[in-house]
């Protein structure tokens, strides 16, 4: 199992293949869940977060 924090747009950006990347890692069954987090949650930043987790033995 991997964790990745990331701002929110990485949910639905599609600048620089993001979201070619976003479609191998779910045709692949890789994704295990992803969680949407509010702003300011973080001290370093405003923007919203989320977490993926990805996993191969599902």
């Amino acid at each position: 199992m991997a964790g990745f924090v990331l701002a929110n747009g990485s949910m639905g950006s599609n600048q620089s293949g993001e979201g070619e990347i976003r479609k191998t890692l779910v045709e692949a069954d890789l994704v295990d869940c992803m969680i949407a987090l509010p702003g300011q949650l973080f001290y370093s930043t405003q923007i919203p977060a989320c977490l993926w987790f990805l996993r191969r033995d599902k």
